[in-house]
């Protein structure tokens, strides 16, 4: 019978034989430009990932300024910017401060996949998984054809 043990960062498999095989948890880093719990979707995702072994960070943008800059739980670790932004077209100007943010996070840390969600997440996570030659998985759920005129 195989069991699991949780031991930090490692995860203990130990087979049929009883010997033991440290495997060590790969790290996602979900990026995101609203926080958490702004979110319906995010929170199932972390769920999902967590009880696949996975070690969760969530890099995400507080316009509102209402939370800390970052928290962690036994689930996810959250990193926030805090920087009070517009909505919609309006944002552009602040973007280059979000994709700063992002971009220096993900070339200080040590990450196995990056997931950016939305295409004002995409631009500083794709140059830093080329850099890092790590993945990275991206998924829209804007539309954005309403919003250019």
């Amino acid at each position: 019978m195989e069991k699991e043990q949780d031991v930090g960062v490692y995860t203990m498999e130990v087979d049929k034989l009883g010997d033991n095989y440290p495997m060590k948890k790969k790290r996602v880093i979900l990026i995101r430009t609203n926080r958490l719990d702004q979110e319906i979707r995010l929170p199932k995702e972390i769920e999902v990932l967590k009880r696949g072994g996975y070690a969760i960070t969530l890099l995400c943008w507080d316009r509102d300024c209402k939370s800390s800059n970052s928290e962690k739980s036994g689930e996810h670790e959250e990193i926030k910017l805090r920087l009070k932004a517009p909505i919609g077209v309006k944002i552009l100007p602040f973007l280059p401060i979000w994709w700063s943010f992002v971009f220096v996070h993900l070339m200080m840390s040590k990450w196995d996949v990056a997931h950016a969600v939305n295409f004002d997440s995409i631009i500083p996570a794709t140059i830093a998984g080329k850099l890092k030659r790590n993945p990275v998985v991206y998924e829209i759920l804007d539309i954005y054809e309403g919003e250019i005129v």
